[in-house]
Parts: structure tokens; C-alpha cells; sequence
């Protein structure tokens, strides 16, 4: 019998915003909570007015109240500075600052308001807003962590550097130390300096990208001096991570994150970044680990998780054996969130329906350190915002901060680091998710991994 392809998509906001031209201009992302305010009024008072940046300060301000920031802001910078209005057209050398109960997010360089929505965890706004910005704007993002308590922004910074962006925190100046501490301990952050230093940084970066190509790869003419020094930097990742992104990935996602290890090793153009990559084993490694795009959080698609309670699994358990087990793979699962969300919807499924199936999930990805974080089952508050609280009660156990995935779900789901272009398929599988691999490749590895799945699904079963 033919398999079924579910038709569900999980980007439908993504891909609504990501045709919107980005502003060629770099825009940083400020976010800050207790004691963010004089440590950003610091930052503030060294960083010059005409960077040609622009800047967007993300506070948790108390709802109930008219914000004075805007004004007290504007005594310690030349820039004018604007309490934002929905739909305010982001411009060079000016600083926007979010207004009280909202959430704000960018869009074809505007800003955009909504009513703040606070999860059982607590205030996102951070996150919220430097994702949208990681997303569309990419290697044109700049993160920045200030003081704060809690872990808002972590999520936001993991992002920005996904897509090629800069990520700064606080050091140890920081009043509270909690968000930086913690986007600091995530290994998001590219920087960590005082307040001041920053914004001595932020000028140097500014200039870097100046300097930089940022022009498409694809339109540099094949051939040239940077196009060969583009293929000798993929060939000496090949060689020591056995991966040829080269052949198989979409130049401009490639391209895109070495522009950023240029921007942090200070590098002009591609001829001077070889120079450097060439005797660095290290950096090598830094730039592999850019090209893992690692961005996920639980419950990501609510249209994958309708599909699944509403399709896939009425399908597989009707007349199912109950001595054959459910078979999940999650290929490019990155630190875990999608197998252990796709484990709890099962689970929650036969408990409903009153069936008992054996169930085993499949983890696999290129990155062996993101799928050592997955092993642990730990995460932030941050990453459990979309985890309603009766799943939180159920299925998580509170742990310094942090929260661990029970060990009933952690005994069904296995990690594995696995090449889907050259290791073997898993086999005799029901479902195979894959959400955020192939957008990636080139159409030809696309077409291996496809197959690829196909021998894995069994005669009826679901490819996400």
C-alpha cells in the first residue's frame, strides 16, 4: 500500500514573514530585566550615535504602569529614542524601547505589537522578539543579554547564532545574574564582557561588516579568488568531520555562518578567514558547529501535533497487534524537544483511547554535543514556554532551576548521531519527522534522504 504523506506544514509563520526583505543594516537586540536599566544606561553612554545600527531594547516592565524609559533613555544618548507604536519603521542610529504588556516582533523592518501573553514560567518577551529577528534578519541580528533574573533571552540568543547572527552577555558586572548566567552557561553567547565593552565591540563589528561580502555567494563568479577560498574552507571541514557541506548544503545557509566566524576572527574577506581556519584546528570545529543549525523548542508545530492525534495514530493503533511496538524516527532532532514533545502526544493518545502499546522513539542528529544535552532530558524555563502546565506537572521533574524529562519518557526515546546521507536508514518505522533538515540541502541529497525514509516507513506509514 502506498505510504501517506501528511500535508500538515510547520511554517506558516515563518514563511509569511520570511518573504520580507531584510534592511541591510545590522539591528541589535538589547534584553534586559532587574538591573538592566543601569547597565544599559552604561552601554548606552559609550556607544556612539552613528553606527548605523539599529537598536531595540527589550525590557520586562511592569504592566500596570506608563514606562518613563523612553525619557530617561534619551538623556544619555544622542539617538532619538521612541517608545514603539505598532507598525514604527525601524531606521539607522535610533533606539527602540518595547512599551509595557506587549510583545513585539519585526517584520519587513517594522515593529510589530501584541498583547503580552505570560506562561505558567513566566515572561518571555526576549525570547519572542530576538527569534523573530534571528529568523528573518539572520546574519544581520545582533543579540545582547543583560542583567536580569531568570533565563529570558537564551532562546533568542540560540537564534540568532543558528542563523548566523552575533551574540553578546553581561559578565560578571551584572546585578542580576541569572538570564546572562544562564544564556552564558547554554554556550549561545560569543561574548562576554561589561557593559561598556560591548558597546566598544558592537562599533568594531559594525565596522567588520562593513568590510565584509555580505553580497549572495551565489553571485560571486565561479572561479575567483573567494569562491576557491569558499571551497578550501568546506574542504578542510570534510576532512576533519567527514561532512561535505559543499556538495550537499544550500550555499547561502553556508555562507552565511562563515560571514559570521569572519566577523569574530576579524577577517575582511575569505582569503584572510582560510589564513586563519587553516591553522586553527579549533576554529574548524567552531565553524562545524555553526553549520548545525540547532534551533527547536517543544510543541514547535501545532499543526504536526494535530495531524498526529488526528491521523497518524487513529490509523496505526486500528487493529494494531499489542505485542507490535510504535516506531518513531526524529531525524535532525538537535537537543531533544521533538522527540520528547512527539513521546508525550503518544502517550497522552493511549491513555485517552485506553490502549497499551509499546512505544520506541528514535533520536538522530549530526551533533553529538546537542545529542548529549537530549540524553540528560534537562532544559531551561525558556525552552518549556509552550509546555502547558498539566504536561509540566506530568511529565517533568524540577531540578535546580531547571526541569529534567521524567524517566518514563526518557526510557522510550534513544539518541543517535547519524549522517542521513551516508549511514543506514532505521527500519520497520511508523512515523518519520523531519522537520528542519532538507530546507537546508541541495535537491539532490534531497532526493537520497527521501528515499532513504522511504525504506524506513513500514507499507502504511506517516513521513512528516
Amino acid at each position: 500500500m502506498q505510504k501517506k504523506k501528511s500535508n500538515s506544514s510547520q511554517h506558516s509563520k515563518t514563511e509569511k514573514v520570511d518573504i520580507s526583505p531584510a534592511p541591510r543594516f545590522p539591528i541589535v537586540g538589547f534584553g534586559a530585566s532587574a538591573g538592566g536599566l543601569e547597565a544599559f544606561s552604561a552601554l548606552l553612554s559609550q556607544l556612539k550615535p552613528n553606527l548605523g545600527m539599529a537598536y531595540v531594547l527589550i525590557m520586562h516592565l511592569s504592566p500596570n504602569h506608563k514606562s518613563a524609559l523612553p525619557e530617561i533613555l534619551q538623556a544619555k544618548t544622542k539617538m532619538p529614542v521612541h517608545s514603539v507604536k505598532d507598525g514604527m519603521k525601524l531606521q539607522t542610529n535610533h533606539l527602540y524601547v518595547i512599551p509595557p504588556n506587549t510583545f513585539m516582533s519585526v517584520v519587513d523592518g517594522h515593529l510589530r505589537l501584541a498583547p503580552r501573553s505570560m506562561t505558567s514560567l513566566g515572561n518571555f518577551a526576549i525570547d519572542y522578539f530576538m527569534t523573530t529577528l534571528a529568523e528573518i534578519y539572520q546574519n544581520k541580528s545582533i543579540g545582547v543579554i543583560l542583567s536580569g533574573t531568570a533565563s529570558d533571552g537564551t532562546l533568542g540568543l540560540k537564534a540568532i547564532k543558528s542563523y548566523g547572527g552575533i551574540t553578546f552577555a553581561q559578565d560578571m558586572s551584572a546585578k542580576f545574574s541569572g538570564m546572562p548566567r544562564n544564556a552564558i552557561e547554554s554556550g549561545f553567547v560569543d561574548y562576554v564582557f561589561p557593559p561598556e565593552k560591548i558597546a566598544k565591540e558592537l562599533e568594531r563589528i559594525v565596522k567588520t561588516y562593513a568590510a565584509l561580502p555580505l553580497e549572495k555567494i551565489e553571485e560571486v563568479q565561479v572561479g575567483t579568488a573567494e569562491q576557491e577560498a569558499l571551497k578550501k574552507i568546506l574542504q578542510l571541514v570534510k576532512v576533519r568531520w567527514a561532512t561535505d557541506f559543499d556538495l550537499h548544503y544550500k550555499r547561502a545557509s553556508i555562507y552565511r555562518r562563515v560571514v559570521r566566524r569572519m566577523a569574530l576572527n576579524k577577517c575582511n574577506n575569505l582569503r584572510d578567514y582560510l589564513k586563519v581556519i587553516s591553522k586553527n584546528e579549533k576554529e574548524i570545529d567552531a565553524l562545524y558547529d555553526d553549520f548545525l543549525i540547532n534551533v527547536t523548542n517543544f510543541f514547535r508545530d501545532a499543526d504536526f501535533f494535530r495531524t498526529l492525534n488526528d491521523r497518524a495514530l487513529p490509523s496505526l493503533t486500528k487493529g494494531r497487534a499489542h505485542n507490535d511496538p510504535i516506531r518513531v524516527w526524529v531525524a535532525g532532532c538537535s537537543t531533544g524537544e521533538e522527540v520528547f514533545s512527539v513521546a508525550i502526544c503518544i502517550l497522552e493518545y493511549l491513555e485517552r483511547k485506553k490502549l497499551s502499546f509499546a512505544v520506541q522513539i528514535f533520536g538522530s542528529d549530526l551533533d553529538g554535543q546537542a545529542l548529549a544535552k537530549a540524553r540528560t532530558g534537562i532544559y531551561s524555563l525558556s525552552s518549556l514556554a509552550d509546555v502547558n502546565t498539566k504536561r509540566l506537572n506530568t511529565y517533568f521533574k524540577k531540578i535546580d532551576g531547571s526541569y529534567q524529562v521524567s524517566r518514563q519518557l526518557r526510557e522510550i526515546c534513544i539518541f543517535s548521531q547519524h549522517n542521513l546521507l551516508s549511514d543506514p536508514p532505521f527500519s520497520r518505522i511508523d512515523i518519520v519527522s523531519c522537520q528542519n533538515v532538507l530546507i537546508y540541502m541541495e535537491p539532490k541529497p534531497q532526493r537520497r534522504i527521501l528515499q532513504s525514509f522511504h525504506f524506513a516507513l513500514k507499507p502504511i506509514g506517516f513521513l512528516f
